[in-house]
């Protein structure tokens, strides 16, 4: 096969990678990326893609941890490859951010989008949505906006960097106007909450405001969409260990906690 080959079925995998994905999407992500790479031993970027998708393989729920030892594996190979390309760097810095290894992951975010010289906007909105992980809410904030565009999962994003933000008025007045504008960007997204396509991760997060709220009955309405999706068996736990909230970062750790309670009785809801 060609180059050319290497690339129609590295696009290929990238298609299949985007959200919302199944477990027989990511297996057959990975095999294109193997694919590509077996085309083209130079093409570093398809190695890195591969790791991304054993993340997303842990994220999802498909395969336990030990698979992150081989997307950082992967990762790394592709950096010593092509160390000038800002995409190795990036898949490097989210399976480095599940393994929870948070200063590290950091500094491969940092070096990602100092070398993208274009603004990628999706790398921009990942990094929002890791910096909730590394406890820094207002910046996150300020990166999900400058990354928003027409993707329903940068909607997402704001939302969630919204939600963290309402922590600290919660905890004074038991409600927050940051959750109204968390359900606002989550109400802009594009697809509507039946479409097979749809993030329904975010009905989770809109289930845990209204938990929080204490309208059950709406937060049941919610958890009814996101069980559809992805079935009522997941629980707090196996949600709380593919959420690498740092640990050893005070503010991190009150997100952590703060999500623990919100999700954790959203989840209860759809278990009853």
């Amino acid at each position: 096969m060609s180059k050319s080959d290497a690339r129609m079925l590295f696009i290929l995998g990238q298609q299949k990678v985007v959200e919302p994905t199944t477990a027989a999407d990511l297996a057959e992500a990975e095999q294109y990326f193997i694919q590509a790479y077996t085309a083209d031993s130079g093409f570093y970027r398809a190695l890195g893609w591969r790791g991304y998708t054993l993340v997303r393989k842990f994220e999802d729920g498909h395969a336990d941890a030990d698979v992150l030892d081989e997307a950082i594996a992967l990762t790394e190979e592709a950096l010593e490859g092509a160390p000038e390309d800002y995409d190795n760097h990036w898949a490097h810095a989210i399976a480095r951010l599940f393994r929870r290894e948070w200063e590290a992951s950091d500094a491969s975010y940092q070096q990602a989008m100092s070398l993208d010289i274009e603004g990628n906007i999706h790398l921009i909105c990942d990094y929002s949505d890791a910096l909730i992980y590394f406890g820094d809410n207002r910046t996150a904030l300020r990166y999900a906006r400058k990354a928003k565009g027409f993707r329903d999962w940068h909607k997402w994003n704001t939302a969630w960097a919204y939600f963290f933000l309402a922590r600290t008025e919660f905890e004074i007045c038991q409600d927050s106007n940051y959750f109204d504008l968390a359900i606002d960007e989550i109400k802009s997204m594009v697809l509507p909450p039946h479409h097979s396509r749809y993030l329904a991760d975010a009905q989770l997060l809109v289930a845990a405001i209204h938990s929080l709220r204490g309208d059950n009955d709406k937060a049941a309405e919610a958890m009814q969409i996101y069980t559809a999706a992805n079935g009522s068996s997941w629980t707090i736990d196996e949600e709380m260990e593919r959420a690498p909230f740092d640990d050893n970062n005070e503010e991190a750790a009150k997100n952590r906690d703060f999500w623990q309670t919100a999700a954790g009785r959203a989840l209860a809801i759809s278990h009853t």
